[in-house]
């Protein structure tokens, strides 16, 4: 091997060596840059494993008491403010109201023909008589028809004995209160056509009264949604008797939902901040924290109670009580 040819060898040998040399300090400074990366990235969110969805429930409750026909919804169904979400039956209403503007239609001709002929002096038209002026018709006609409706729902198997046996009662307790009152009309200056004319009116009111609690019935028997948001079901099924006040379902409001993460107090997380939301393992949904709250907790530690909120239409797939990740960025 010549000389010129050592040298070369020698010099291939030196820049191999420079060139391995120069690779390590450019892999130690890339991987110290990606070190120092992490540890800042570190630095600047924060992870909480075991936030929670919550929400807010609002009882939806039934106005007027009845038979429950028809529920619209199903258990998770989304609903917006003002949909119907069930009916009460109004049929046996509607038959009963049809019939009182019957009655009462007739009373307010019967009055006007009673007031028509009613010119006559007083010492004219006196004589001694006995009047007799029904003061619970009304009442007694609606038990009826109550004791009515729930004999036919007791046949077909619809609602208990015990049910049956209450409307039985109302109807016998709507019989035994004393259901007139007996006016004697003697001939000292009190005339006969007045007092039909009182006994008329009485008879007006009694049906207007029992016809507006007819219309109260009918006007409420759909059940609204009052708020937006996911319908959660009650133990009531349809083609049951409910009372005014009973409670139909619940909405889980889509307002008062969030996610609220709890973290031993740190300065860092301010209202405002961006946050990631994993919901089991699913893709990130984007929330910024709305609210938070410093409590102390069983092991005297200040604790940060955090409210997140989320666009409602990502919560749809959803339910109140899951479990989340979230990534607070500092």
């Amino acid at each position: 091997m010549s000389q010129e040819e050592i040298e070369y060898n020698l010099s291939t040998i030196k820049n191999t060596y420079f060139i391995k040399i120069f690779i390590g300090i450019i892999i130690v400074i890339v991987l110290s840059f990606l070190l120092m990366t992490r540890i800042f990235n570190n630095n600047n969110y924060l992870t909480i494993n075991d936030a929670k969805l919550v929400g807010s429930k609002v009882e939806v409750k039934s106005k007027v008491s009845g038979l429950l026909g028809n529920v619209t919804v199903a258990e998770g169904t989304n609903v917006k403010a003002g949909d119907i979400i069930a009916k009460i039956d109004v049929t046996d209403i509607v038959k009963k109201r049809n019939e009182l503007e019957l009655k009462l239609k007739e009373a307010k001709l019967n009055y006007a023909k009673l007031k028509a002929t009613n010119t006559a002096p007083p010492q004219i038209n006196t004589y001694s008589a006995n009047v007799t002026v029904n003061s619970n018709s009304a009442e007694i006609e609606l038990a009826k028809a109550n004791k009515e409706k729930m004999e036919k729902l007791f046949s077909l198997g619809a609602i208990s004995k015990n049910q049956y046996n209450q409307a039985v009662e109302d109807y016998n307790k709507a019989l035994a209160i004393p259901s007139s009152e007996h006016i004697v009309v003697n001939n000292t200056n009190v005339a006969v056509k007045d007092t039909l004319l009182e006994t008329a009116t009485i008879q007006i009111r009694q049906l207007e009264s029992a016809m507006e609690g007819l219309n109260f019935t009918n006007k409420f028997s759909e059940i609204i949604a009052p708020v937006a948001g996911k319908v959660k079901l009650m133990d009531i099924e349809p083609q049951h008797n409910i009372k005014a006040g009973d409670t139909v379902m619940e909405i889980i409001a889509d307002e008062n939902i969030f996610i609220e993460a709890s973290v031993v107090q740190n300065e860092k997380i301010k209202i405002g901040q961006y946050v990631e939301c994993y919901f089991n393992n699913s893709a990130f949904i984007e929330g910024t924290i709305a609210d938070i709250t410093t409590v102390t907790d069983d092991k005297e530690r200040n604790v940060m109670l955090i409210k997140i909120i989320l666009p409602k239409d990502k919560l749809r797939d959803y339910e109140v009580g899951q479990m989340a990740k979230v990534i607070v960025h500092l």
